[in-house]
Formats: structure tokens, C-alpha cells, sequence
């Protein structure tokens, strides 16, 4: 049907009036199923406690600690371990939890359902970074919290919670403590290593070169300074030796080694090898006049013999013509004898005794002196031009060791820079690991300090600063806002009702109406005639309704004085509210 003018308020009214049921039905029976969801749902408590994150108790100038992550990255590694399942069944396990759905749900399920029960939150503060000056925010504390269904297991578990917490923060940081202080003591080891071998290396090294390292430079130099002078000197005397010697020789070539010295009378005695050539001389003519065994040959033969002997024998000219003659003599006596003959033999004997005479005479002339000499002077000549030799021989030998030592250090000098570069990196490289060494001392100092201080529990904890309390109310359902909610569901729905039970109704409401659907007049309206049986009927209804009213309003006083708050609290509240206003 159509409506050609605009709804007021009457007919608000008589669609109130009219259509009542359709409004008050939906209404009721919506708002009854919401509340009683709302008193159907179990009663959850919630349980919280406040942990504080204190600071090391010891300045940070005093003692610095090992343990340097944040907070919130240490919190979330604590919360890992916390809600591993592994953790989560020994809570479960000790305080009975979720007994109802065991052997429903399965047990990730469960776990699952205990970590949406369990809230972290995080309370922040803004700060002034002490290093840059920056504001930043610093994490002052958290907030932990349980929920579930029996207030004492509640704040049990949250209590065992905030525990476990507290214990494994103490945990992580004394671990992390312990593990800096373990590395450190192990780098300590390892660099202790590394110095003991640098060290035996640079000792060995010295030891190989000592002489060419360069705090021996000077030294070095100054010997082969000492060994030029040296040299210089011994050069300086070799010459003067050689000298010496040539001038000796000069002077022993102008003396006659037999020469004898002169009498007191003035006359010159022969010497015996003068008086030998004589004699030889005299004993040619004597054998050229007389036979070999005239007594004058004879006495001659062995005044020569006498001669020879006191000479030391013929010179080499004479020993070789010896020799020849000899040899011819022999020539003659095989031509006449044979071998065995006794003066083949004889003569073959003196033939080897007079090569053995020529040899000696050759050797002592190839020495420059002459044989057994008897004149003192060519003597002293002879014993200064010996000891002039061994000088010449003393002072080559010396010059070839000062030029083998001058070569040696000359060759430890050059070898020094060499030295002092490779001693100089390993030296830098000991250096270093020394000072790497008293570094790592230092750091594991450090962290043995850091070490006690959160074994003592000086350092950085948490400490609980509002423990656990046991929950007097549930902290959901909140059943008063599910009714308000259901309440306005309601309305909505019984008006909604209303209007659409109004819209398909097809019938006039009033003369209007049919005026306007039939464009006709309307001659006379019949008003609607109540009897006396409407009457009482609609007075029992209008009771009936008032004393439904009062009922539900005292039962739903009495829910909410049971369930949701004390009216004696709330009336006590709004006193002090009322007392706060500014009433003048």
C-alpha cells in the first residue's frame, strides 16, 4: 500500500499501540538468548604481575658488562624458550591444567591454547640517550599475565611465569658471561701460544746470526778496522822482510862460506876445501910421475879422503866426474868379471853411494847455501836469511788471515741490514701479539668482573614489583556489556518487526488513508467499541505486564549484584565521584 504523506508521531504511536506484539516478541526473546549467553559463557580470571627491569646496581665506569644485547632482544629470546612445549607440559603438568580438553583436543592444541592465554606487554618510557643526545625509548618493564577459568591456578601460573622469567634472564646472562669469559681465556691461550713461538723464533734466529745482528754493527766495524790496520802493518812489514832477505842474499853471495879468518901474524890460512883442491890438484901430478902405491899417493890419497870427509864431500861437478869415472871403471871390470865379482860389486856400491852424495849436493845447493861452510860470517848470514824466511812466511800467513778475517766481517756487515729487516718483522709481528696479549689480559679481567657481578645478581635483572594477585572478579565475559548489546539487538529487532509487519499490512488505519487510496469521500467513521470483558482483560494484562516488569528488573539486580559489581561499592563510588564536582 502506498503511503502518500509523511509518517508523525501519532502514527508512530499507532503503530506502537497496534502492532505491540511484533515488537515486544523479537525483542524479548533476542535480548533472553543473548543473556543467556552471556551467563552461559564460563567466568575467565586473569592474573598480572609486573616485572621490573632494574639496572647493574655497580656504575658502568666501575664495571663494564659482558652481556651488551637489549633488553627487548633478550625478552624475546627468553619468551622462545619459555613457550617451547617442551616448557609448557611441565607447567601444565605440575598445575593440572586444561583437564577439560584432554582427550578432545589434541596436545598441540592445547599448547597452542595456553600460549594465546599468556600475555607479555611491554612498558616503555621516552629517554635521552646519554651517547648521542637523542631521544629514545628505553624498556623500563613488562607486564605478565595468565588467564583461565580457576582464580587459584591463575595466579599460581602466573607467579611460576614471572619465575621462570627471572631465572632464565639470570640464565642467559650468566651463560653469556661465562661463555665471553671462556673465549677469552681461550684467545689468552692461543696468543700465549703465538708469543712462546715468536719468541723462540727470534732467539733461535739471534742465535744463528749473532755476529751480523745490528747492535753487533759497530762492533763488526770496528774489528775490520782493527784487521785493515792490521793488514796495513803486516803488508808494510812483509815488505821489509823481503827486503831484509833480498839484502841478506846480497851479502851472503860476496862471502865465501870457507873462508877462513886471518892469523895474528898476518898470514891467510887455506880452508880444507881450498887445501882439497890443492891436494886433488897435487895428486894428478903425483899420479902422472909416480904409481897409486908410492908412499907419497898414499899419504896424499888419505890426506884428501881426511879432507873430503871434514868438507862434506865434493861439490856436484866433482861428484858426477866421480860418478862417470866410475861408471867407466865398471864398464871395464864386467868387460873382464862378471857380476859377483868382488870389485864389480864394490864399485857398484861406491857408484851408489856418490849418486847418493850428488843428491844431498843438489839439494843443499838448490837451498842456495853451500855444504857444511865453516866461515862464521856466511854462517850468520845464513842463520839471519832463515830467520828472515820464517818472518816472510809468519807475516804471508798473518796477511792471508787478516784478509780471510777483513773478507768475514766485511761479509757480517753486508749481511746486517738483511738481518735487521727480517728481525725487525718478527719482532713487530712479537710486538704485536704483546700487546694483543695484555689487551685479551685486560678483556679477560673484564669479563671474569663481569662474570662475579651476575653471578652475584648485580647486574642488569628483573624484580618483580607488583607480584601475582589471586583475581576476585572474572576478567571475561563481560556480561553486563553482552546484555547492553543484546538489549539494543533487541529494540533493533522488535522495531524491525514492527515496521515490516506494518509495511505488509494492507488494511486502513484511518479515514485519511481510505480518502487518499479511494480519492472518495468518507461519509462517517464507526469508532471501535470496547465491552466490559476487554476492559477487565486488558487490566489483567496491563498487571500481569508491570509485574513481569518488576520481577525482571530485580532479577537482573540481582545478577549484576552477584556477578558483575557490589551496588553498595558502586554507590560508595559515585558519592566520591558527586564530592569531586565543583559545586559551588
Amino acid at each position: 500500500m502506498e503511503q502518500p504523506q509523511a509518517m508523525d508521531v501519532r502514527d508512530l504511536w499507532r503503530i506502537i499501540r497496534t502492532r505491540k506484539w511484533y515488537i515486544l516478541l523479537p525483542a524479548i526473546i533476542l535480548f533472553s538468548i543473548i543473556t543467556a549467553i552471556a551467563f552461559l559463557l564460563p567466568a575467565i580470571y586473569k592474573s598480572e604481575t609486573l616485572i621490573l627491569i632494574e639496572n647493574q646496581k655497580i656504575p658502568l665506569e666501575f664495571v663494564q658488562s659482558t652481556v651488551t644485547s637489549a633488553v627487548e632482544e633478550r625478552l624475546n629470546v627468553i619468551n622462545q624458550r619459555i613457550m617451547s612445549r617442551t616448557r609448557l607440559e611441565q607447567i601444565m603438568g605440575k598445575f593440572d591444567l586444561y583437564p577439560e580438553y584432554r582427550g578432545k583436543w589434541t596436545q598441540e592444541e592445547i599448547i597452542e591454547k595456553m600460549r594465546e592465554d599468556i600475555h607479555l606487554d611491554i612498558v616503555s618510557a621516552e629517554g635521552v640517550d646519554k651517547k648521542s643526545g637523542r631521544p629514545v625509548t628505553f624498556t623500563v618493564a613488562f607486564n605478565l599475565a595468565y588467564e583461565g577459568k580457576n582464580p587459584s591456578k591463575v595466579q599460581k601460573v602466573t607467579s611460576e611465569l614471572a619465575s621462570l622469567y627471572i631465572e632464565e634472564n639470570l640464565r642467559v646472562r650468566v651463560d653469556a658471561s661465562a661463555v665471553t669469559t671462556q673465549f677469552m681465556s681461550d684467545e689468552l691461550g692461543k696468543i700465549e701460544e703465538q708469543i712462546r713461538k715468536l719468541g723462540k723464533k727470534i732467539s733461535d734466529f739471534k742465535q744463528e746470526h749473532l755476529d751480523e745482528l745490528p747492535e753487533r754493527l759497530q762492533v763488526n766495524m770496528a774489528n775490520l778496522d782493527r784487521y785493515e790496520r792490521y793488514l796495513e802493518t803486516t803488508h808494510r812489514d812483509l815488505g821489509n822482510a823481503k827486503s831484509s832477505l833480498v839484502f841478506l842474499r846480497g851479502q851472503m853471495a860476496s862471502v865465501d862460506p870457507d873462508a877462513t879468518m886471518v892469523s895474528s901474524y898476518g898470514q891467510r890460512i887455506l880452508s880444507p876445501k881450498e887445501q882439497l883442491e890443492i891436494d886433488r890438484t897435487n895428486l894428478i901430478s903425483l899420479q902422472a910421475r909416480l904409481s897409486d902405491n908410492h908412499p907419497d899417493v898414499a899419504e896424499l890419497k888419505e890426506r884428501i879422503a881426511r879432507l873430503e870427509s871434514e868438507v862434506g864431500g865434493a861439490d856436484s861437478n866433482t861428484l858426477q866426474k866421480e860418478v862417470a869415472q866410475k861408471q867407466n871403471a865398471l864398464t871395464e871390470l864386467l868387460a873382464t868379471y862378471t857380476d859377483k865379482h868382488p870389485d864389480v860389486i864394490r864399485t857398484r856400491g861406491e857408484i851408489l853411494d856418490l849418486k847418493e852424495q850428488l843428491a844431498q849436493s843438489r839439494a843443499t845447493a838448490s837451498q842456495g847455501y853451500a855444504a857444511n861452510p865453516t866461515n862464521p860470517a856466511y854462517i850468520s848470514l845464513q842463520t839471519q836469511i832463515e830467520s828472515k824466511k820464517l818472518e816472510v812466511q809468519g807475516l804471508q800467513e798473518k796477511l792471508q788471515e787478516y784478509m780471510k778475517l777483513i773478507e768475514f766481517y766485511q761479509q757480517r756487515i753486508g749481511n746486517t741490514p738483511a738481518v735487521e729487516k727480517i728481525l725487525a718483522a718478527m719482532q713487530s709481528d712479537y710486538d704485536m701479539a704483546r700487546m694483543n696479549h695484555q689487551e685479551l689480559v685486560n678483556k679477560e679481567t673484564q669479563a671474569k668482573i663481569s662474570e662475579s657481578l651476575e653471578n652475584r645478581q648485580q647486574g642488569e635483572r628483573f624484580a618483580i614489583i607488583d607480584p601475582a594477585q589471586l583475581p576476585e572478579e572474572p576478567y571475561k565475559p563481560n556480561r553486563m556489556a553482552i546484555m547492553f548489546i543484546g538489549l539494543i539487538l533487541g529494540i533493533g529487532a522488535g522495531a524491525g518487526a514492527g515496521f515490516l509487519s506494518e509495511y505488509m499490512d494492507q488494511s486502513f488505519s484511518n479515514a485519511d488513508e481510505l480518502r487518499s487510496f479511494a480519492n472518495l469521500p468518507v461519509l462517517a467513521v464507526i469508532p471501535k467499541v470496547v465491552t466490559q470483558g476487554e476492559t477487565r482483560q486488558r487490566r489483567r494484562r496491563t498487571r500481569m505486564v508491570l509485574v513481569s516488569s518488576v520481577v525482571a528488573l530485580v532479577g537482573i539486580l540481582v545478577v549484576v549484584q552477584v556477578f558483575f559489581f557490589k551496588f553498595d561499592i558502586f554507590l560508595i563510588k559515585l558519592i566520591r565521584e558527586a564530592q569531586k564536582l565543583p559545586i559551588q
